[in-house]
């Protein structure tokens, strides 16, 4: 009985170790020290759950399926049915992720909305049948892509009465949209568990929330799989910089030829800040 007490113990303490690798993005140096726990010891759920998720932010997205499963199955650990559903759609296993869509709308571990985005896709890329008829704009593009439409949509933001946030009315919005089209053609999207591909890109002063605070970066939402822009939303900040890519395109086009000369100053210290060559 003091022996098991005593690997415990150890094992709590290792724990915490290893939870200051994981915080501090040591990601390979997480697996392996982890991987040497979880070898003596599989059910250790905890260590487990964090080392699928460094086996993703190193987009080793089917190490974390595997991680994933086993906690699912051994434990019955359903506080993971979420990540591993996502993980399943990052795989394009449409199958195996349409398996646990019941229990996702059931538990609601991820937004109805969010989910039900997700499955349209997936029918859609299986050939399977999709009862809904939809007026979801979201799904109409998934079904038949039109640019002018998703234009139209992220100017509409603008024009909206209740929107979260609002574009700069000094920006020109296609020549952003053009812009972001041009830049995501040669990057790939963020490390990020979601129904979309997403890019986040740092533009100094593009927007600002209905609370007044303003936005310095904007979120693209793009069909998965694709290049094809669903939406181009002003946010005001990001967790993790490393993120973050720097908008390449003529800031003058982008603001109109009177841009004003702190505003270039800004926009030159956001250039510095993420690497803009």
């Amino acid at each position: 009985m003091q022996d098991i007490y005593l690997d415990y113990h150890r094992i709590s303490v290792q724990y915490r170790s290893l939870k200051a690798l994981f915080r501090n993005r040591r990601y390979s140096e997480y697996i392996t020290e982890a991987s040497k726990i979880l070898d003596k010891y599989p059910s250790e759920t905890d260590i487990r759950l964090l080392r699928a998720r460094a086996y993703r932010y190193l987009k080793m997205y089917d190490e974390s399926r595997k991680d994933l499963e086993y906690i699912l199955t051994a434990d019955e650990n359903f506080s993971v049915v979420g990540e591993l559903y996502l993980t399943y759609y990052k795989l394009k296993m449409y199958r195996e992720a349409l398996k646990l869509q019941p229990e996702i709308y059931k538990l609601r571990c991820i937004e109805r909305g969010k989910a039900s985005f997700c499955e349209y896709v997936m029918r859609q890329s299986l050939g399977l049948p999709i009862m809904e008829k939809t007026n979801d704009y979201n799904k109409l593009q998934v079904l038949n892509y039109d640019e002018e439409a998703s234009i139209s949509h992220v100017k509409d933001r603008n024009n909206s009465e209740k929107p979260i946030s609002k574009f700069n009315p000094k920006l020109d919005i296609s020549f952003l949209y053009y812009a972001v089209k041009e830049n995501i053609a040669k990057l790939e999207p963020i490390d990020k568990l979601d129904c979309f591909d997403t890019y986040i890109f740092a533009v100094p002063n593009v927007g600002v929330l209905t609370s007044g605070t303003m936005c310095n970066f904007i979120r693209v939402l793009v069909i998965p799989g694709t290049k094809n822009i669903l939406d181009i939303a002003p946010i005001v900040d990001v967790i993790d910089c490393t993120d973050v890519f720097c908008l390449d395109c003529s800031m003058s086009d982008l603001f109109g030829k009177g841009i004003q000369r702190n505003n270039q100053k800004q926009i030159e210290k956001f250039n510095r800040r993420y690497k803009k060559a």
